[in-house]
Order: structure tokens, then C-alpha cells, then sequence
């Protein structure tokens, strides 16, 4: 009796086991950085190029926040700044997008209907302990393996003025790369610089400068003085209260 082998008798099947395969890698692992389908391989470019693009999906152009970011044309932009303005009657308004090139720093803005979709990039990321800061390049270790990555501040934008020495940052990567930073959103702070307080002034409607230990600047309520620890909200550049 001959024995038949599957893979013999018809000579797309070997295609289209490999197919199946692959989808199910493909479902199985979606969202992560796969490393079993080589571009390079005659055969193995359409899987990869799908792999890619599950690692995209789409949204709303209402439901884009600040930090996510984006695939416009090709391009890779982070929202650094998000608003909705409602519409009146049967209009529904518009979303007015600020966003940043991650590649070459320039912004723009982006005006969207709210129900437009959006190409959004589905990133990886790791969290990454922070060192020092050598010029415009930021020092951060790995916590598991211990080993150092140097990135450009500007992939954490306006949050790095809040990077201090041993804080646990995330840094996020697409395909491989590094393309974006993200620092807590609530944060502990010591205040280095503020006036005195002066009796008399309202501890919730009156607000004053201060200098907190990163250098950053920030309002806080008149009853904060030197020296005290704070709570910040890091994405919105607001004090929260006093830590405890």
C-alpha cells in the first residue's frame, strides 16, 4: 500500500498549513514583538507584513487620549494634547488633535470628526529604572537584566522635567525601537523653592510658584513652604496634595 504524505499530494497545501500556522501564532501572540516570521524568507514577507499590521489598531478619533499614539500616513505622532468641542444641533463637533513627529520633533495639529477612525500604534513597552541625565541623552537600566539603554529626552516631552534619579519610567517600543517614554502620572515631590506662607492667604484659592526638587516649576496652594512633600499629576503638570 502507498502511503500518502499530506504535504505530497497537492502542492498548495504546504502553503496553506503554514498559513494556518501562522494566523494562529499571529492570534495567539498578538500585540507582541514575534520574531518567527523572517522578512528576509521568499514566502515569509506576506506573514510578516501582517504581523505588522496587527500590531496597529483603530479608534475613534473621540476616544484618542493624550500620550497614544499614532500612524498618519506612515508617520509615527505622539498626542501630546487632545480636545473635543462639542457641536450644537445635529452637529457633532469636532476633535483637534496636537501631536508631535517622533522622528523629527516637529508639531502639527490635526483637526478629526469624532467618528473618523484612527490608525493607532500598538506599542511595547518595559519598564526601565532612570540614572542620570549626560547632555540632551537620558541614562536608563534595566531592572532585570541590568543593562543600560541611552535615549533622547525628548521621548518623554514635557514629563521630563520630572525625572529624578532612581524613579521607574516606561519606555515604549515599536518594531523594535524605542519611540516613547511615559514617567507615573502621580508622582511624590519635594518642594525646593517657595514664599513663606503668610497667614491671612486661603489654603484652596490662593496659589503660588514653586520650585520642586527636579527644577521644575509648578503652582501650589499658598500653605505649601519649602522643604514639604507633594503629590503631582505628572500628565497634567498640576499639584494633586500633600503626601502624607
Amino acid at each position: 500500500m502507498t502511503k500518502h504524505n499530506c504535504f505530497t499530494r497537492n502542492s498548495a497545501e504546504p502553503r496553506q498549513a503554514k498559513a494556518i500556522e501562522t494566523t494562529e501564532t499571529i492570534n495567539a501572540l498578538e500585540g507582541v514583538r514575534l520574531i518567527s516570521v523572517n522578512p528576509e524568507v521568499e514566502g515569509e514577507r506576506d506573514e510578516w507584513r501582517r504581523v505588522t499590521e496587527l500590531r496597529q489598531y483603530k479608534k475613534q478619533a473621540n476616544e484618542i487620549r493624550t500620550g497614544n499614539i499614532i500612524d498618519l500616513n506612515g508617520r509615527l505622532l505622539q498626542v501630546t494634547k487632545f480636545q473635543h468641542t462639542q457641536g450644537s444641533g445635529r452637529q457633532l463637533g469636532n476633535v483637534q488633535l496636537e501631536l508631535r513627529d517622533l522622528k523629527l520633533g516637529s508639531k502639527h495639529l490635526e483637526r478629526k470628526r469624532p467618528y473618523d477612525m484612527v490608525e493607532v500604534a500598538r506599542l511595547e513597552a518595559k519598564p526601565f529604572q532612570f540614572l542620570y541625565t549626560d547632555g540632551s541623552q537620558l541614562h536608563l537600566m534595566d531592572p532585570q537584566t541590568f543593562e543600560q539603554e541611552a535615549v533622547d529626552g525628548s521621548l518623554f516631552g514635557e514629563q521630563a522635567v520630572y525625572l529624578k534619579e532612581g524613579c521607574v519610567v516606561s519606555l515604549n517600543f515599536h518594531n523594535g525601537r524605542p519611540v516613547s517614554g511615559e514617567l507615573p502620572q502621580i508622582m511624590t515631590m519635594s518642594v525646593q523653592q517657595a514664599e513663606p506662607y503668610a497667614k491671612g492667604d486661603s489654603s484652596s484659592a490662593t496659589y503660588k510658584a514653586a520650585v520642586l526638587e527636579t527644577g521644575a516649576k509648578m503652582m501650589v496652594p499658598a500653605h505649601i513652604v519649602q522643604g514639604e512633600q507633594i503629590v503631582i499629576d505628572t500628565t497634567l503638570h498640576t499639584f494633586v496634595r500633600r503626601a502624607k
